[in-house]
């Protein structure tokens, strides 16, 4: 096997865990939170960039670590609505400065689409929640599974 094959198997499996990691421990919701909040953020910026920093409070911290968010803009990503342009050092304080992906919106009308489909998957699971930022943390932080 050639090393490109070789990485482009990692990858594959390498997001197929993430997946399976995200639906198995019931996170749908929660990630659709966040990437409404990214892409909303992202779509207010005459660049039209983000990072995952945007779907987070920043003086939060996740109770479970928040170790699922990759799948955020991973699902993005293959949906080909955000592609990858650099690297930012994280605002959050829990992040330790860590490092992060600057995600670009690729097409806007594709964006928007998504941030319509992602409103209503949101608003049939849970009517009640209506700020993206603030669900994200709240399901994050009231145990369980989340």
């Amino acid at each position: 096997m050639t090393r490109k094959r070789s990485i482009e198997r990692g990858e594959a499996w390498r997001d197929r865990g993430m997946l399976f990691a995200a639906s198995a421990d019931g996170k749908a919701e929660l990630i659709a939170q966040c990437q409404l909040a990214m892409l909303e953020a992202m779509r207010a910026r005459p660049d039209r960039t983000g990072t995952t920093d945007d779907a987070a409070e920043l003086g939060r911290k996740y109770a479970d670590g928040g170790k699922w968010r990759g799948t955020v803009s991973k699902l993005l990503s293959l949906r080909k609505v955000i592609e990858a342009v650099g690297s930012a050092k994280s605002a959050r304080a829990h992040r330790h400065r860590g490092l992060l992906t600057v995600w670009r919106i690729i097409d806007d009308a594709r964006a928007d689409a998504e941030i319509a489909r992602l409103r209503q998957f949101i608003a049939a699971l849970s009517p009640e929640k209506t700020s993206p930022t603030a669900a994200t943390v709240g399901l994050a932080n009231e145990g369980g599974n989340y």
